[in-house]
């Protein structure tokens, strides 16, 4: 719960992007598996915003420490 708090953070600041089981090609609801459910996180990639900060070419977000 508290990495899924995190990762939904860094996505609304525009730092990473986020992709659901939902947002996969070739979703769909009738075949998930019973461990499986739409909100999970499945992938995550670091965007220009996000590298910058990493980098220290962007003002620090006191919410992200490393």
């Amino acid at each position: 719960e508290s990495l899924v708090f995190h990762l939904t953070y860094l996505e609304a600041q525009g730092y990473v992007k986020l992709w659901r089981s939902m947002d996969m090609p070739g979703y769909r609801r009738d075949r998930l598996e019973g461990r499986a459910h739409p909100e999970d996180i499945r992938f995550a990639k670091l965007m220009p915003p996000g590298l910058q900060l990493v980098d220290g070419k962007r003002v620090e977000d006191p919410m992200v420490r490393f």
